[in-house]
């Protein structure tokens, strides 16, 4: 009997939980390093430090889209994030996804099943076969998405990751 590996993985987090900071200030930042490993290792360059100074310092309450990106050399790998900030939001929470090849499966699973055991803010983590919500979320037929709390259209963005 073959197993159905879990290639689709889900998280909801604190954007913050995607840096590591060598102060309490939050002044010395850079990608968590393991997490970047993690995704590096299926073909994923993801400058997560980015993401996160994109999130804290251009993106508005109430607004946030989705960025979604397929490794340019590995295509069933693929990282999406939202950026989504609510408004009454405190804790910077952001929704990630990750798919993987099947060859890859079982790191992926028990590293980010790490990666969410030392977060700082746990909310959500699914690790599945088929993940209906990280679907949902990369289905370009639900953009643009109006978000009732804000009326913000937020918008889908398929971006390729460099070689």
């Amino acid at each position: 009997m073959h197993a159905i590996l879990a290639r689709e993985f889900y998280l909801v987090v604190s954007m913050s939980d995607l840096v590591v900071c060598e102060d309490d200030g939050g002044n010395d930042c850079g990608a968590h390093p393991e997490l970047t490993s993690l995704l590096h290792s299926v073909g994923l360059r993801i400058d997560l430090l980015a993401l996160h100074d994109q999130y804290f310092d251009q993106v508005a309450i109430g607004a946030g889209d989705v960025y979604a990106f397929t490794s340019s050399t590995n295509p069933e790998s693929s990282f999406v994030i939202d950026m989504y900030r609510g408004l009454t939001d405190q804790m910077d929470i952001v929704v990630f996804g990750v798919t993987c090849p099947e060859a890859d499966a079982d790191r992926m699973y028990h590293g980010l099943a790490e990666f969410f055991a030392n977060a700082s803010c746990q909310v959500h983590y699914q690790a599945a076969s088929c993940c209906v919500e990280l679907r949902r979320l990369t289905e370009v037929t639900h953009y643009p998405r109006v978000i009732k709390e804000s009326g913000y259209a937020q918008k889908l963005f398929r971006l390729a990751t460099p070689a």
